[in-house]
């Protein structure tokens, strides 16, 4: 793993989003609780791996790497966005 890797900020957008130790479904839930949504998590920027149908993104979790499925991740950038406009 690059040292200076980018990252970026995301939201989580579904009601739930399981943590897994592997980018696939049969990779292990490394959490009892999974991420609610609205949630920040930060995703490194070119991590994407696809498997079993899915897109996966490695991101930082309690300070280790795991994976989930990005598309359950919006932008933070775009959420703010979404956020000043219904002001």
């Amino acid at each position: 793993m690059a040292k200076n890797q980018t990252t970026e900020k995301f939201i989580v957008s579904t009601h739930k989003l399981n943590i897994r130790d592997k980018p696939s479904m049969k990779g292990k839930v490394v959490d009892d609780a999974p991420v609610l949504e609205g949630e920040e998590l930060t995703a490194y920027i070119g991590s994407d791996i696809e498997a079993d149908g899915y897109v996966w993104v490695k991101v930082d979790f309690k300070g280790k790497k795991r994976w989930v499925v990005k598309n359950y991740l919006s932008p933070l950038s775009q959420n703010e966005e979404k956020n000043n406009n219904e002001e």
